[in-house]
């Protein structure tokens, strides 16, 4: 039996969407806009597999305030996410379990 969550979506990738998202960065690339798009055009027991595209802020030459596209591809790139951490309670030290 065929798993419901594996997908191929590459012909309709290919066919569909990747003239968009060209047409998506280019506009993005010549306004001066930062843009990050992750789009999943494949699942199957050996992996999940994605198609990328971005307008950086460095080529943008812009410095956002609090850049997230830099996170993202980040995460893309193998990093892990840790939670923010809470700056509000600092004396460990007089918890009890």
């Amino acid at each position: 039996m065929k798993n419901q969550n594996y997908f191929d979506k590459t012909k309709e990738y290919d066919n569909e969407i990747i003239d968009l998202i060209t047409k998506l960065r280019i506009a993005c690339n010549r306004n001066k806009i930062p843009m990050f798009a992750s789009i999943c055009i494949k699942n199957d027991e050996n992996g999940s597999f994605y198609k990328n595209e971005m307008v950086g802020t460095a080529s943008a030459g812009i410095k956002l305030t609090e850049d997230k596209i830099i996170k993202y591809v980040n995460v893309l790139n193998g990093f892990d996410t840790v939670p923010k951490r809470d700056d509000s309670f600092d004396n460990y030290e007089e918890v009890q379990l």
